[in-house]
């Protein structure tokens, strides 16, 4: 074989080999890479990523918490913020912190339908346009002259501060084999769910947020009444609601919000509401039979809260809107347990605090129905 061609092998086989040694090298960086990021994806709780990552980690946040509630030490777990002492407490990890708040969900019907909203500052602010902006129609070669300018405004969520003081004895404690991360995170999120839910209708917005049955009403349509007002619409009957009125109060509601509407009412309205039925003599209620999903009334689905009114002259037992526009919850990261096993022996309580605020949004997304003519 001459020796040019011999040559020009040799270098093609150097050529493949230098080739092939890149290739694997890459594929090796590759591979590392991937497994580090699924090393990352195993260390965190993201939620709606599925696997097991998350649950184990919410069992390693429940432990932590059971171990300081049980000694008071905080034992160091991968899961646990940084910032918890022995004298400041035990700021409950992301994953507890998330759990809990699941957990009011179920038991504050407006945490499942308002605007909730993540901060780390002590007041939440939302611009929030008014309107005004101008516009017209022209001709090809027409002028253009300056359009209005909007009018913006900025509204303040400020967080007030809501605690609850759970007690376990110590011989519970030591000799209970129960799991007491999960016991305490029950009793917290029972506690703050139904205190929140309440100050989320009547709050007066002084350390608590502004509630959306507290806030300025009036009987002016949308576009009249001052910005920051619901509208309330009145029954036409003096103690009662009919068929008639509630059909009436959905349309009041502009197109655009109803997509996304849910009534919100108290177990005993929901029973007299059961009752009505339409000309045709069919019950405008539909209740469902199929767990998680809600009964309707006029096809809206339908949230029970204890904490609304129940029907009287001059009350609102009702209320109709796009919740997820009409109101906005502000809850500030971080929920704080302090131990204190000195003020009520042989009870051990456990000062839990937390930081939410909450009021009204865009007004004209929910209407109140007010009892009277």
């Amino acid at each position: 074989m001459p020796s040019d061609v011999m040559a020009a092998l040799r270098d093609l086989t150097a050529s493949t080999t230098d080739t092939l040694q890149d290739f694997r090298a890459q594929l090796a960086e590759t591979v590392e890479r991937t497994d580090r990021f699924e090393a990352t994806l195993n260390r965190q709780s993201l939620p709606g990523l599925g696997g097991t990552s998350g649950t184990r980690d919410l069992a390693e946040a429940r432990k932590a918490l059971g171990g300081f509630a049980r000694n008071g030490v905080i034992e160091a777990q991968a899961s646990m913020s940084v910032g918890s002492d022995p004298d400041g407490g035990y700021i409950v990890a992301p994953e507890l912190d998330t759990r809990i708040q699941q957990l009011q969900r179920n038991i504050s019907p407006i945490r499942r339908i308002a605007r909730i909203v993540q901060t780390n500052a002590s007041i939440y602010q939302l611009p929030v346009n008014l309107g005004g902006t101008a516009s017209g129609w022209v001709s090809e070669t027409g002028g253009r002259p300056q359009t209005g300018n909007p009018q913006l405004t900025l509204l303040d969520f400020p967080a007030g501060e809501i605690y609850a003081n759970p007690a376990i004895t110590q011989r519970l404690l030591d000799d209970s084999p129960i799991n007491i991360g999960q016991f305490l995170e029950q009793e917290i999120a029972k506690e703050f769910g139904e205190r929140e839910g309440t100050a989320f209708l009547t709050g007066d917005g002084v350390d608590k947020p502004k509630g959306f049955l507290a806030a300025p009403n009036s009987a002016q349509a949308d576009g009249v009444r001052p910005f920051g007002t619901y509208q309330t619409i009145t029954t036409g009957d003096a103690d009662e609601i009919t068929a008639d009125s509630l059909i009436d109060f959905v349309y009041r509601l502009k197109v655009g919000y109803r997509a996304n509407a849910t009534w919100l009412m108290n177990s005993i309205t929901a029973a007299r509401i059961r009752q009505l039925k339409d000309s045709n003599g069919q019950y405008l209620w539909q209740q469902s039979y199929q767990a998680g999903q809600p009964s309707t009334l006029l096809g809206f689905r339908v949230e029970i809260d204890e904490s609304m009114p129940e029907i009287a002259a001059g009350s609102i037992p009702i209320a109709f809107g796009d919740f997820q526009a009409g109101y906005l919850i502000s809850d500030r990261f971080g929920i704080r347990v302090l131990r204190d096993p000195y003020s009520n022996k042989p009870f051990v309580m456990f000062y839990t605090t937390k930081r939410v605020g909450g009021g009204p949004l865009d007004t004209n997304a929910i209407k109140l129905l007010k009892i009277g003519t």
